[in-house]
């Protein structure tokens, strides 16, 4: 006689089965998925590797023109000479300026430049033309006019002009006007622009003065020297020094009678190391005794 099987466990069997076909069937039909579902590592890596978003580009710091790492110059009086300028900038006006180029890249505070703006008035502009049709002299530092006075040689800041046919322009004799010529050989020359002018207000009075920009020299310097000097006596204003970015500027004068055959020297203060600071260390709390 045939055993038979309680209903309960013939129905169980029967699931099993069941189940057992179906796992068959999805490893034929879907090996990667079920290998993924069942946690097979042989399966799930020839499935290849998940889809990774791509990360959003990140956006480019702004980048800001860099300060002055040596803000100050220094002035230190001397008897150097001018040096005959060769070479007509063609600046030949009132309260104008002219674009010329320089021989070698000079730096003014921390900035290298290429060339200036040669003005009528007194100054060497290196980066805004800052000469308008008005007399706009002030002591330093100057408040900008057509635009801020950054990165500005005052030489000798006056009513100048270099017209050609002023009767004081016979002083010279190649007249009035704004003259350059190199001294040196490279990589140590000396670029020298000289000025003949008359007063404005008095075209009898004259000025001769000159700047010097070294090449390559590690203070920056530049040297400001006086000849002959007629005109310019208060309350004429006149004004000398060099002006940076806002908050630094060097001024020698300001409303008295210019110096005589005599010449000044503006370098940089040299820059000190700075003292390294000692990044203080995690002391960890005593652990309480046992």
């Amino acid at each position: 006689m045939k055993r038979r099987c309680p209903v309960q466990s013939c129905f169980l069997s029967l699931r099993v089965w069941s189940c057992l076909a179906l796992v068959c069937a999805a490893h034929v039909f879907a090996p990667g998925s079920l290998g993924q579902a069942l946690g097979n590592p042989n399966d799930a890596a020839s499935a290849g590797p998940r889809p990774r978003p791509t990360p959003a580009p990140r956006p480019t710091p702004p980048v800001f023109p860099p300060r002055a790492s040596c803000p100050q110059y220094t002035i230190r009086a001397g008897a150097d000479t001018i040096v005959p300028g060769d070479t007509d900038t063609g600046n030949h006006c009132v309260w104008c300026e002219t674009l010329i180029a320089l021989p070698f890249p000079f730096v003014l505070y921390d900035q290298t430049f290429t060339a200036v703006n040669v003005t009528s008035s007194g100054r060497l502009d290196f980066v805004c033309a800052n000469e308008p049709a008005a007399a706009e002299e002030s002591c330093l530092p100057a408040v900008p006019n057509n635009c801020p006075y950054d990165y500005t040689i005052f030489a000798l800041w006056a009513e100048w002009g270099t017209l050609t046919y002023p009767s004081g322009c016979s002083t010279w004799a190649n007249g009035c006007g704004i003259f350059t010529s190199v001294s040196g050989t490279a990589p140590n020359r000396i670029f020298n622009i000289e000025w003949h002018v008359v007063y404005r207000l008095n075209d009898v009075q004259t000025g001769n003065f000159e700047v010097r920009l070294y090449e390559n020299d590690p203070s920056g310097r530049f040297d400001v020297i006086y000849g002959v000097i007629t005109a310019v006596t208060p309350p004429v204003i006149d004004s000398v020094g060099v002006q940076g970015l806002p908050g630094f500027f060097t001024g020698d004068f300001c409303s008295v009678p210019p110096p005589q055959n005599t010449s000044r020297t503006y370098q940089l203060q040299p820059c000190g190391t700075p003292t390294p600071t000692a990044t203080p260390r995690f002391t960890p709390a005593p652990r309480p005794s046992p």
